[in-house]
């Protein structure tokens, strides 16, 4: 009887809402305490400590093995709190080659929980060094979608990405796709397919100096390859192309050998269900440190990020939403540097 009336709310819904309704809530998740201090992916950053979520290629420039965890926490008004979890691990294989394995949210819709999605992606992947300053990566992997009304199938997620560091200037880019989903017992007896929009970002650092950093990024989310088909009836958004892009720019301060502080302002856009893509103006701040390396020895970094969605107040339909986030990393010496341990 409950999945009866679950399916009758649904499907009323999907016949009398504009299209836009199938997409309304959607948002970019973001796994990095560090590029999250940007308000942005980190596609860009030169840190190892945003590379295996924002740009594995840059891993392969920083030459270190790492492993990291992280937890976000997202919450609108009263609502209860939304978790999501994100896990990498990364080994350097030599001075030009790695590989490593990272798992991370792409999509998700907390509020309202009645109409909750979760899409995750698990991926294997390689770094290259092709020289000093050009490296590149790519990783292939499953992805899971789930739903109040179900969880999907495993699908097929993939991304490929290119770093390039030049003198004071880092720039990354990266194209990202989460794949489609099957839910063939969607609200009991529903056949349900689901395409989540892929995404370009391309990023920008440049170093004042060896304490300050500006950083800036640019994204657009492909909505056109995106759909929604309920039992054979397919539902596509058609936003207006130029609502597509979104960006962020940031500043990072390096106060000490090992810790530093972000500031981040970003535009973003949010779908609604009569307004299409509605622009928002968010707002961030974020703090890595090395954890107590006289007690637990060196590479053991802690991020933490807080960010704010709308800074001008909330216009309706979408209401402020705050995420909390931390990540812990354990950065292993570069490889490099045991070359030179190991020659002295």
């Amino acid at each position: 009887m409950k999945n009866s009336f679950a399916l009758f709310i649904f499907t009323s819904a999907f016949f009398v809402s504009p299209i836009k309704a199938q997409f309304s809530g959607y948002e970019e998740n973001v796994s990095s305490g560090l590029g999250a201090g940007l308000y942005s992916e980190g596609v860009g950053l030169r840190n190892a400590l945003a590379n295996s979520s924002g740009n594995p290629a840059l891993l392969a420039y920083n030459k270190s093995s790492l492993v990291s965890f992280g937890l976000l926490a997202n919450q609108q008004k009263q609502s209860n709190l939304a978790y999501q979890f994100n896990g990498s691990a990364y080994y350097q294989w030599n001075a030009s080659m790695g590989f490593g394995v990272r798992a991370r949210p792409m999509y998700s819709r907390s509020f309202p929980t009645e109409e909750k999605l979760q899409a995750y992606q698990g991926q294997v992947f390689l770094s290259y060094a092709l020289n000093d300053s050009i490296f590149l990566s790519f990783g292939i992997g499953p992805s899971l979608a789930s739903r109040v009304g179900g969880i999907s199938s495993y699908s097929l997620s993939a991304y490929a990405s290119v770093g390039i560091v030049y003198d004071k200037f880092t720039f990354g880019i990266s194209l990202e796709s989460p794949g489609s989903f099957r839910m063939d017992s969607f609200l009991g007896s529903e056949r349900l397919r689901e395409r989540l929009p892929e995404r370009v970002s391309l990023g920008v650092q440049y170093d004042l100096n060896e304490y300050v950093f500006l950083y800036s990024e640019l994204r657009r989310v492909i909505w056109e390859r995106a759909y929604f088909r309920l039992n054979g009836i397919e539902e596509k958004p058609d936003y207006p192309s130029l609502t597509m892009f979104t960006g962020s720019f940031g500043l990072g301060w390096k106060y000490s050998s090992s810790s530093q502080i972000l500031f981040g302002l970003a535009n973003n856009t949010r779908a609604t269900q009569s307004s299409g893509l509605q622009k928002m103006y968010g707002a961030s701040i974020g703090y890595a440190t090395e954890l107590f390396p006289d007690a637990f020895g060196k590479g053991i970094f802690f991020n933490c990020f807080f960010q704010q969605n709308q800074i001008r107040g909330s216009e309706p339909p979408i209401e402020v939403e705050r995420t909390l986030g931390l990540q812990l990393v354990y950065v292993l010496p570069s490889v490099q540097s045991l070359d030179n341990d190991m020659s002295k």
